[in-house]
């Protein structure tokens, strides 16, 4: 599995529509094939930050959302906003297990 995480801040005036704003795209998101999820949070010590998680089920699943128009139409929302450099970290995960209830 792949995972990206994405770290940044923004105004904090701003945060909320922001967030607001990406809701659609981040469900367009979970429609690629091989997205197991995406997801926008904060940081509760911050009122600026903001973060994206996404996971991808292959390194060939993630590439293709990548070089989607998605990825530009996401940017043009939050870069204006940014007033931080984002930091991004991708991972090849392995997973253990997963449990639900």
């Amino acid at each position: 599995m792949i995972m990206a995480l994405i770290d940044f801040e923004v105004a904090p005036e701003g945060r909320a529509g922001l967030l607001e704003a990406l809701q659609p795209l981040l469900a367009e998101a979970r429609g690629f094939e091989g997205n197991r999820g995406y997801r926008a949070w904060t940081d509760s010590e911050s009122s600026a930050h903001i973060g994206l998680l996404h996971e991808w089920d292959t390194i060939e699943h993630f590439r293709t959302y990548a070089a989607s128009d998605l990825v530009d139409r996401v940017g043009k929302i939050l870069r204006p906003a940014m007033t931080t450099p984002p930091v991004s970290r991708r991972l090849r995960t392995e997973g253990i297990e997963e449990v639900r209830g």
